[in-house]
């Protein structure tokens, strides 16, 4: 009976051994994976971080040319017609006060 205690005790110690190594094999091999699939995670979003940062770039360069174009319209376009367009006005406010002098003088002849 002895005996029989001593080989069931055996049996379930290697049994148990046998379980833990398998588990340590599996947890090995899922770790490897987990760590494989953080690497390509990793150079995933590092492709997508330089992309963004391309991307921001440009935005940066294409806000900077509407900038100088802007400046360039307002210094370029924007005040030579502003300074033609209030020197027509002034001929034409000259015009007008000179025609209603005379139109002035017409209506004083009428009466």
């Amino acid at each position: 009976m002895d005996m029989d205690m001593v080989w069931l005790r055996d049996l379930i110690i290697i049994i148990t051994g046998v379980i833990e190594i398998l588990l340590l094999i599996i947890v090995g091999i899922l770790a490897m994976v987990v760590v494989h699939r953080i690497k390509k995670v990793s150079k995933s979003v590092e492709k997508i971080s330089d992309s963004v940062q391309e991307v921001v770039t440009s935005v940066k360069a294409t806000t900077d040319n509407v900038a100088s174009m802007s400046s360039f319209a307002r210094s370029e376009m924007a005040e030579p017609l502003n300074v033609t367009a209030d020197l027509l006005q002034g001929v034409l406010k000259g015009l007008n006060a000179v025609l209603g002098f005379f139109k002035k003088k017409d209506k004083k002849k009428t009466k």
